[in-house]
């Protein structure tokens, strides 16, 4: 007799961190850094999981991140895989690992990047790799273009991978936060992946932001039904 089987999936009701960051953008808001710094020990605490189940994720994003029942859920493991060789391009262009775009070994240290990528889009409502306004100006009035475009390279999606061509910009240059939280995202972005904290080490970084100052206040991840009054953020809120 055939045996039937099947996979039953959780329904998730939440809005996804991309859905909020556009409609604080909409707002002229970014998330404040309270409710950042929570957001990242919940992703830490997820990839801890992962990892010790012995799978890298390798696509985080606002988009795979949803607020559920309290909590920050990481979606989407369609090209999850454990530590080793990867293939070239294995992510999402602009928030995977220089390891990633390059192939080759991929370890947890991509998941840090990952994290590094979401907070810095999160708090800054920009990519790293985005021109600044002042240099597309600059680049879009010249002459012959060539000079100031050159200057740009790094953010040029059209040219390959930005995050192959060097280091991302210090998320300081876009809001000011504070320094701790600031180095900690700065080094998720390390081009070398050993470069980087250990998942730990930015678990205890965070947490030590977490307790260590009384303006960042334990919230509940709580998202709300469309049309209803928002809290704080909208996305965090007691």
């Amino acid at each position: 007799m055939a045996v039937r089987t099947g996979v039953i999936l959780e329904t998730l009701g939440g809005e996804t961190l991309s859905h909020l960051l556009d409609r604080l953008d909409r707002a002229g808001r970014r998330l404040p850094v309270a409710d950042a710094v929570v957001l990242g020990q919940q992703l830490c605490s997820a990839m801890h999981y992962l990892h010790a189940n012995g799978l890298l994720h390798l696509d985080l994003k606002p988009s795979n991140i949803i607020a559920e029942a309290g909590r920050a859920k990481v979606l989407d493991l369609s090209i999850a895989m454990p530590p080793g060789p990867g293939r070239r391009g294995r992510g999402t262009f602009e928030f995977m690992a220089p390891e990633q775009a390059r192939g080759g070994e991929v370890s947890a240290a991509a998941d840090v990047f990952g994290i590094g990528m979401v907070l810095f889009d999160a708090l800054t409502g920009r990519s790293p790799w985005e021109p600044d306004d002042d240099d597309a100006s600059r680049a879009g009035t010249a002459e012959d273009g060539a000079d100031e475009a050159s200057s740009i390279e790094l953010y040029d999606y059209r040219g390959g991978y930005a995050q192959l061509e060097g280091r991302a910009p210090p998320v300081g240059r876009y809001r000011r936060l504070p320094r701790a939280l600031s180095s900690l995202i700065d080094g998720c972005l390390e081009p070398e992946s050993a470069a980087r904290p250990t998942l730990q080490q930015l678990s205890d970084g965070l947490a030590a932001l977490a307790t260590g100052q009384p303006s960042v206040r334990r919230t509940v991840l709580a998202s709300r039904p469309e049309g209803t009054p928002a809290p704080s953020t909208g996305w965090c809120g007691r």
